[in-house]
C-alpha cells in the first residue's frame, strides 16, 4: 500500500484528478493541500511558488496504472507523481482498502 501524491500548480485538474481517482475506485481517500507554499532553486535562484498537493490512500500495484493514466489525460501538464510507501496501517483501513479499491 502506498500514499499516493500529485502536487500541480493548477487546483482544478487536482480536483479533477482526486474525482478521476475515486470513480475508478483507484483510491480510498483523498487529501487535497491548497495553496501550499514552496521554495525551488531554479537557475541559482530561490524561487517561492504556490501549488495544490493531492495525497491519496491505494494499492502500490495499481502506481503505474494512474501514472499512465494521469499522463494519457493530462499530456502537456508537468506535475509530480510519486508513491510513498505505508509501513503500517490499522487493520480497518487496510480492510476498507482492500474492498473497496479496484483488484489488480
Amino acid at each position: 500500500m502506498i500514499l499516493l501524491r500529485v502536487a500541480h500548480v493548477d487546483q482544478k485538474c487536482i480536483e479533477e484528478i482526486a474525482e478521476f481517482l475515486l470513480r475508478e475506485r483507484l483510491a480510498i481517500d483523498i487529501n487535497i493541500e491548497k495553496e501550499v507554499e514552496r521554495m525551488v532553486l531554479r537557475d541559482d535562484q530561490i524561487v517561492q511558488e504556490r501549488i495544490c498537493i493531492l495525497t491519496a490512500t491505494t494499492k502500490s500495484l495499481l502506481f503505474t496504472i494512474i501514472d499512465v493514466r494521469l499522463c494519457e489525460m493530462y499530456p502537456k501538464e508537468v506535475m509530480e507523481i510519486y508513491g510513498v510507501p505505508i509501513v503500517h496501517m490499522d487493520f480497518a483501513q487496510r480492510r476498507h482498502l482492500l474492498d473497496e479499491v479496484k483488484e489488480v
